[in-house]
């Protein structure tokens, strides 16, 4: 991934259902330097366009039904809203596991 000299440079991961139904596996994204989730849940809105309805409600915030990890770490929901991004960070959305 390319350096960003006015930000940070990230990979977002979609695996399982959000992968299908999204139809990629993978998209680099720009954002500004100590960016937020808040700020890559607007920063995909714009790339993906309608089809970021899978990952994010109408309200504009992820759905609680995505598990988010960075660089193979599971967060907290409770430490979602603290999350700052770094250059080079590879997000992974993932459906809540789920069977019976």
């Amino acid at each position: 991934m390319t350096q960003n000299p006015k930000g940070v440079s990230v990979k977002v991961r979609f695996y399982a259902s959000l992968r299908d139904r999204l139809g990629m596996e993978e998209k680099a994204l720009q954002l500004d330097k100590n960016s937020s989730l808040a700020s890559l849940v607007d920063k995909l809105k714009e790339a993906i366009g309608e089809g970021a309805n899978v990952i994010v409600d109408n309200e504009g915030s992820l759905r609680g039904n995505v598990t988010v990890s960075v660089n193979n770490k599971l967060i907290k929901a409770s430490d979602l809203t603290k999350l700052k991004l770094a250059n080079g960070d590879t997000v992974a959305l993932m459906p809540l596991p789920s069977g019976g």
